[in-house]
């Protein structure tokens, strides 16, 4: 397809228009609200994109913070036991957990 094919493409999709009745005016209406429709559209894309890229920070951050809980449960565990609080081989009681709890402070 060359350049001569292309505009006399354009040429009969002229013709055509005004035999639909179709006027400059309208078309650069229709043109308009196309390109009206399409920002909004693009609005959405990019709003959406934020609201994904903020959800993955605050899973990565969520990540982190349950690492740091597992560490710090671990350590609590390993010094009861080097601190002959419990006994690691029987699961803990409510006043034994109460009496480990009260020897940490914990940050909320």
């Amino acid at each position: 397809m060359n350049l001569e094919d292309v505009l006399g493409l354009i040429q009969d999709f002229r013709t055509q228009l005004d035999v639909w009745g179709v006027t400059n005016k309208s078309l650069l209406i229709a043109g308009a609200i196309a390109g009206i429709l399409f920002l909004l559209s693009l609005r959405e894309v990019a709003g959406w994109f934020l609201r994904t890229h903020q959800i993955r920070s605050e899973v990565k951050a969520l990540r982190g913070q349950l690492s740091e809980l597992q560490a710090a449960v671990h350590e609590l565990n390993e010094s009861l036991i080097d601190s002959k609080i419990i006994d690691s081989n029987k699961p803990l009681k409510a006043e034994e957990l109460v009496k480990a709890a009260d020897r940490f402070k914990f940050d909320h």
